[in-house]
């Protein structure tokens, strides 16, 4: 459960940080991409990682995330311990 606690973390971390960086001049709707070789978080604690793909869109004046994708959880050896078959996260909006 933490594993997965921490993949919806860092995916709506990496959404964040896109809504965050966008121009607010303009108000459009954009797509993001997670690619799994480059998208990876460590836990401090064990030492076990994540490993994130997925994609989505987002509006930067109205908030609204939209995205689904995969995580997989591995140990500090490297071992596979779970893969998600896919996650969604459907319809959010920014408070």
């Amino acid at each position: 459960m933490k594993s997965r606690s921490l993949g919806i973390v860092a995916m709506l971390t990496c959404a964040t940080v896109l809504v965050l960086n966008a121009s607010t001049a303009q108000a459009a709707f954009y797509n993001f991409n997670v690619e799994s070789a480059t998208a990876t978080a460590t836990d401090a604690d064990t030492a076990d990682w994540i490993r994130l793909s997925g994609a989505g869109q987002f509006s930067d004046t109205s908030g609204f995330v939209q995205g689904h994708g995969h995580f997989t959880h591995f140990s500090s050896d490297g071992q596979r311990l779970r893969r998600t078959p896919g996650s969604s996260l459907e319809s959010w909006k920014s408070p």
